[in-house]
């Protein structure tokens, strides 16, 4: 519909980045069960996700007020990450709005307390902000090379918000430790190649004009030899069998020439003796 097509890179690019979600889900801890205003505010005033959302802030902040102007449209991780960490505040903020509808209407009324209308006021805010910056990223890049990163991103920054406020480490082994560290690099991987192989394209006949002496010549460059016997044989050799070929083709020529020459002088050979051996009329 767009007309807008990935590379070779951006393909396996998004391919690692959902592999590696996919991983970090799977091994991901099963969440808390919260049922009440109560405890969600009083895992919302932890040290820990103050801190955490500390940082998120003033990381909006610098990246709207300093960074943005000035490289949002040379780079989109800019634009990115500021829906992303901003998106991460917004989900724990409608978990919490979620959990005050579900009470209102089982019939306790959440509608009266302060710490309902402020979620409504932060979630609101951030989703603003949130749309804003993506529909930037939107309008300057390519929407195949936006969509993954942000995913990835926005992704991350969610479950990594929510492994803070729910303290989601007192109830991970080695096991998922590894695993979901082994997700987080393979995303990270297929980020990079996204971003920074989007603009190399390999010619399409690569495959179909590459020889085997090219190859050759090139692992002899990359491993920095001074010499390759392989590369000379092979060379060698090729030239040499072209030789022996055009040299055969020029013999058998000859050949046939000396051939019909032979021909031409056995004929004339005998059509004089002929005429010598007829006795005259006389």
């Amino acid at each position: 519909l767009l007309k807008e097509r990935l590379n070779i890179h951006g393909k396996l690019g998004c391919v690692l980045c959902i592999i590696g979600s996919t991983v970090v889900v799977v091994e991901a801890p099963e969440e808390q069960v919260v049922t009440t205003m109560d405890a969600f505010i009083a895992r919302l005033q932890d040290g820990f996700f103050i801190s955490y959302s500390v940082f998120v802030l003033l990381l909006t902040f610098i990246f709207i007020w300093h960074f943005a102007p000035l490289y949002g449209n040379k780079n989109m991780l800019f634009y990115i990450t500021i829906c992303s960490v901003i998106g991460s505040l917004s989900v724990m903020g409608c978990k919490g709005l979620g959990i005050a509808i579900k009470l209102t209407l089982s019939g306790e009324n959440q509608l009266t307390r302060a710490a309902t209308w402020m979620l409504v006021a932060v979630v609101a805010m951030c989703i603003v902000t949130q749309m804003n910056y993506l529909n930037r990223a939107l309008d300057v890049f390519n929407t195949s090379l936006v969509t993954p990163i942000y995913y990835v991103m926005f992704t991350g920054s969610t479950i990594l918000a929510s492994f803070i406020l729910f303290k989601d480490w007192q109830r991970m082994n080695a096991r998922s430790v590894i695993g979901s560290l082994c997700g987080f690099f393979t995303i990270v991987s297929g980020v990079f190649l996204l971003q920074f192989f989007k603009d190399v394209e390999l010619p399409k006949d690569m495959f179909k004009t590459v020889s085997l002496n090219g190859c050759l010549q090139q692992v002899q460059q990359l491993l920095g030899w001074s010499s390759c016997s392989s590369c000379d044989s092979l060379e060698s050799g090729r030239r040499t069998r072209g030789t022996v070929k055009e040299e055969c083709v020029r013999l058998h020529d000859v050949d046939r020439e000396s051939e019909s020459e032979e021909e031409i002088f056995t004929r004339s050979s005998m059509n004089g003796t002929s005429h010598l051996n007829t006795p005259s009329s006389s």
